[in-house]
């Protein structure tokens, strides 16, 4: 059985939020007696917050999967503010079947991974993709 794409960054959330708690923790302690020994503990949770959340930053910035976009295809890699518009007429494609691991965009098609808070308008006329 593989690995669910998800699970390394469900553990490191987990570790980051362990930490926290106990960095919390950590802190009241050695702010009651502050020892050595309690201050090496906050600097080490610290620190295992951080790289978590470096690591988690680092996974969120790979590069996309391979996409095929056709002709008036939009893909926006991120959130999207403006209108985004397309306007497609008269393609006559063979496209062949994608290589694996990759998506094809169809014509026309708009795909925003985040967040779209514009106006997404779309139009496709005599097109004939085989």
């Amino acid at each position: 059985m593989a690995w669910p794409g998800w699970g390394a960054r469900a553990i490191a959330s987990g570790v980051s939020a362990l930490a926290g708690a106990g960095a919390g923790l950590v802190t009241d302690a050695a702010s009651r007696r502050p020892t050595l020994p309690w201050i090496a503990g906050f600097a080490v949770l610290v620190l295992l917050m951080a790289g978590s959340q470096i690591w988690l930053t680092l996974v969120d910035g790979r590069s996309p999967p391979d996409r095929r976009v056709r002709a008036g295809g939009v893909v926006v890699g991120g959130s999207s503010r403006a209108a985004i518009v397309t306007d497609v007429a008269g393609i006559r494609q063979v496209p062949g079947a994608p290589a694996g691991g990759q998506s094809v965009i169809g014509s026309g098609a708009v795909l925003v991974e985040k967040v779209s808070a514009g106006e997404i308008r779309t139009r496709v006329r005599d097109v004939e993709e085989r």
